[in-house]
């Protein structure tokens, strides 16, 4: 499961990290870490677990304290842009990294956008999201700071099918985070 802090008690992730298929939100605790899941700089945990929106699989989690000294990206008041250029975060499995321990990014372009639902892709070797990268950070550099857009819902690739399919058949599909600004920044 991945996320992107946007507060220092906030944390925008995909609804499908933190409910089941019906939208109930799991009960138990959610483990925070910050920075890479191999080399981790803090760690914290939560029960407090919200769903934005099912239909675009954004949702955030709620820190009872702020992480300290954290890099906080802003929260785009916008959805992305057709043709726009980002870039994608995620720690899940790759033929390279089969545990998903490693943050990897991946830059990428905005082929579709609307209602609160984008499709990025790219022609790079990784072309997609792949399996673990859920809740993921969709970002841009503004003014040398990083700007949240989106997070990763869903990519069309199936387990194991990363990144083999042809570039013309790779998609991810994100959920804009910008209708939740207020949410998202608070604490």
């Amino acid at each position: 499961m991945q996320r992107a802090l946007t507060s220092k008690t906030r944390i925008a992730t995909a609804e499908r990290c933190v409910a089941d298929s019906s939208g109930k939100v799991h009960k138990g605790e959610f483990q925070v870490l910050l920075g890479a899941f191999s080399d981790y700089k803090q760690s914290a945990t939560t029960k407090d677990a919200r769903v934005l929106n099912r239909k675009t699989d954004v949702a955030m989690l709620v820190l009872p304290a702020g992480m300290k000294g954290a890099g906080i990206p802003t929260v785009s008041r916008t959805e992305p842009e057709r043709g726009q250029n980002a870039t994608l975060y995620g720690s899940g499995r790759t033929p390279q990294d089969t545990e998903g321990k490693l943050i990897h990014s991946l830059d990428v372009g905005v082929s579709r956008a609307g209602e609160g639902s984008s499709e990025v892709q790219t022609g790079g070797k990784r072309h997609c999201a792949c399996d673990g990268d859920s809740g993921g950070p969709l970002v841009r550099k503004v003014g040398g700071k990083y700007q949240l857009l989106a997070v990763i819902h869903a990519s069309n690739l199936k387990q194991g099918e990363c990144p083999e399919k042809s570039a013309e058949e790779r998609r991810t599909v994100v959920g804009a985070t910008a209708a939740y600004y207020e949410q998202l920044t608070a604490g």
